[in-house]
């Protein structure tokens, strides 16, 4: 009798291997199975705590500061191009945090003044901000503040903040509860989107 690939030996074959070959290679597969299992958990478990470890990094505030805008926010415009908006600022994240400078997001305004001008927030802390803001070229604010409140339309753009951290300044963006944009489009004498 002959396999199916025309060899003459008498066993039949898959793929050119006998048949008493896959049996020895089942039998190896599942030692090397239970060999390899502890090996495949450990690795698992690197991963998860890795993942879990980078997650927890990026929500501490450690790599990026973590602020929010958010209660008792206020705040009111001229029709000269000036507005101003309170709120409470929040660090959110478990490293302390001095604010050294705000900035606006949108064409054509400028933060004016900024009450307390020293900020420090240790972690978790609060404080309440009160930013003026001068519209100073309505015809490039305009379109800006509408474009963001057309991505975002309960925050808008929010506000810039730079902040020291211990390697440098960076940026970040705070969106209080009342948009800067409605405050702006109202200064420049436009209606609310």
């Amino acid at each position: 009798m002959t396999d199916q690939h025309g060899g003459g030996r008498g066993a039949s074959t898959a793929y050119g291997v006998s048949d008493e070959v896959w049996r020895d290679l089942e039998v190896e597969a599942e030692r090397a199975s239970v060999r390899e299992r502890p090996a495949l958990v450990r690795a698992a478990a690197v991963v998860a705590i890795l993942a879990v470890g980078t997650t927890a990094l990026l929500l501490s505030g450690l790599v990026s500061a973590r602020l929010s805008g958010g209660n008792g926010a206020g705040g009111g415009s001229d029709t000269d191009g000036r507005s101003f908006m309170e709120f409470t600022l929040h660090n959110d994240g478990v490293t302390p945090v001095h604010v050294v400078r705000w900035t606006s997001l949108v064409k054509g305004v400028q933060v004016e003044k900024v009450d307390p001008k020293d900020i420090r927030l240790s972690p978790r802390g609060q404080q309440k901000v009160r930013l003026s803001f001068v519209a100073t070229d309505c015809r490039a604010a305009v379109p800006s503040a509408r474009k963001a409140l057309a991505k975002s339309p309960n925050t808008g753009g929010g506000v810039g903040v730079v902040v020291d951290r211990p390697w440098g300044q960076m940026e970040t963006v705070v969106y209080p509860v009342m948009s800067m944009e409605d405050m702006v489009l109202s200064s420049c004498g436009q209606g609310l989107p």
